[in-house]
């Protein structure tokens, strides 16, 4: 098992120009390769955490307490349909999710940025809702 960096922002509404700073400086000091989860709320919610294992990473959107929530998918995967990508949370728990649902690290931090800014999940990545209620962006409930 590899060590997991943990990073935790709570962003007021509307954000601060230093928060904001402050959020992409710690995502730029964070190591480039082992395991990351990330989580930027907007007190409480809605959040979004991010898991990170090197350059792949998973994306899941939570807009209430108890909320299933969105997940990612990567509409570009092209691998094995079965491929897993291993995620170490902070608490040193494993969990493993299919490979089609990670983008690039470089698409994650943006959209982890984005969300802080914005109060919204960018419409560029494409979502699955886990809360199957019917919505089909976790924007249509923030």
């Amino acid at each position: 098992m590899g060590e997991c960096t943990s990073l935790e922002f709570s962003v007021a509404d509307p954000p601060s120009d230093a928060t904001l700073a402050e959020v992409r400086a710690a995502l730029a000091r964070l190591p480039g390769h082992g395991f990351l989860e990330i989580w930027i709320d907007h007190k409480p919610y809605p959040s979004l955490c991010a898991l990170v294992n090197g350059e792949r990473g998973w994306l899941m959107c939570l807009r209430y307490d108890g909320d299933a929530g969105f997940s990612s998918r990567n509409p570009r995967y092209a691998g094995a349909a079965d491929a897993l990508i291993e995620y170490e949370l902070a608490n040193g728990q494993l969990d493993r999710y299919p490979a089609a649902w990670a983008l690039p690290r470089a698409e994650v931090f943006g959209a982890l940025e984005y969300f802080a800014r914005h109060r919204r999940v960018p419409d560029t990545i494409a979502w699955f809702n886990d809360a199957r209620d019917g919505k089909t962006s976790p924007n249509e409930s923030l």
